[in-house]
């Protein structure tokens, strides 16, 4: 990696950390990354800290380093090294969360998983769990030109079927064709890095980078933050795979940047207040403002909800460990609304996540929808 050993001790990245506000126990990020990193390379250093589990990998971290150091980086090599440390059913349970596109074929999905079940499994009791919405096999087009290309990430695949169906909806609307891809459940490999699974990580990536290979495609537009930044970024600096030969962007950031002013003449929420989150993954890999732009475009007025870290982070709310820090930011995003205090009370909020969505309509009460499915929903009103 470039910059490992660049660490100023300045401890920025200790202020922007979401889980050190909650976590007196949780030993920071400079700690867990560099500090550690330094000792395990120049000592072979073979012990670990038991909390770099509570790393969410929001990377926050590394977007507040003025030297550029990879922080989350080293923390999931620390992560990877502290495994052994595990118990088998943690060692189990982690295996399968880093596998979310195998998850995703089982019959049922996770909200009908037994509470008891969970428990023995060390699953967070807390946290809501994502209902099926597969998305609809009509959707699939065969297209010479392929246009454009929309990859269907493993949440969106088997629980955002609507917001997979709106965005598609809204390409088509705009005169493009669009080619799902890839055809097959795959995932981009952050569920399995983010857990300190590295090798798992690379061969699940390298998975996925075939099958996009399969079905090549000049633009790939991005539902997810986190595989935005996973595909375009993390693929070629940590996972040994060549960058994308497409174009990768984010689905919102396309609408944005392409969409005529009659599209969005069709959608007025003049004077209406949108809220709007951008992920901790999102601002890391494309900063914020996209979604502000989006909502502005409608003539409604966004609202940044304010927060770094919702608390979701992938499959991190879902671990019973994690259920208490979750919480602690789930209800740090409630307490922000009310902050707000916005009248009428917001009736939707932008996020470009699905287990963000999931996590701040538990907390807020506030209906989270990825911006797709809220252009579609105001452009179906009738």
């Amino acid at each position: 990696m470039l910059n490992d050993d660049a660490c100023l001790k300045c401890s920025l990245c200790i202020a922007a950390c979401p889980i050190v506000r909650v976590d007196s126990a949780f030993s920071g990020p400079k700690a867990l990354g560099p500090e550690w990193w330094r000792s395990a390379v120049a000592a072979d250093f073979q012990q670990t800290d038991a909390s770099v589990d509570d790393c969410t990998f929001c990377q926050l971290c590394e977007e507040a380093c003025p030297a550029q150091v990879p922080v989350a980086h080293l923390i999931a090599q620390h992560k990877d090294r502290h495994r052994r440390y595990r118990s088998k059913i943690g060692r189990l349970r982690d295996f399968a969360l880093s596998h979310p596109h195998w998850i995703g074929r089982l019959p049922v999905g996770p909200d009908k998983v037994p509470r008891l079940f969970a428990t023995a499994f060390r699953l967070s009791r807390k946290a809501d769990y994502p209902k099926k919405n597969r998305i609809f096999r009509s959707l699939h087009q065969s297209v010479p030109n392929r246009e454009i290309g929309l990859f269907v990430d493993c949440f969106n695949r088997d629980y955002g079927g609507e917001t997979v169906k709106a965005a598609v909806w809204i390409l088509n609307q705009l005169g493009y064709q669009v080619q799902l891809v890839p055809r097959d459940a795959h995932c981009c490999g952050a569920a399995a890095y983010a857990s300190g699974r590295l090798q798992d990580a690379k061969d699940i990536a390298a998975s996925t980078y075939d099958a996009l290979n399969r079905t090549p495609v000049s633009t790939l537009l991005t539902l997810n933050a986190t595989c935005d930044g996973t595909i375009r970024d993390e693929w070629p600096r940590y996972l040994g795979l060549d960058s994308p030969t497409t174009v990768v962007m984010p689905w919102t950031d396309w609408i944005v940047s392409h969409a005529p002013q009659e599209f969005w003449a069709q959608v007025s929420e003049k004077g209406r207040q949108v809220l709007v989150h951008t992920t901790c993954r999102g601002k890391v890999a494309q900063g914020e403002g996209a979604m502000e732009q989006l909502a502005a475009l409608t003539s409604a007025i966004p609202v940044p909800l304010g927060i770094a870290c919702c608390g979701a982070a992938g499959s991190y709310a879902f671990k019973a460990e994690h259920e208490d820090a979750a919480a602690a930011l789930g209800k740090s995003a409630k307490s922000a609304l009310e902050e707000l205090c916005l009248t009428p009370e917001p009736e939707s909020m932008l996020v470009d996540s699905g287990t963000c969505a999931l996590h701040l309509h538990q907390y807020t009460e506030v209906s989270a929808l990825h911006p797709a499915l809220w252009l579609y929903q105001r452009l179906n009103k009738g």
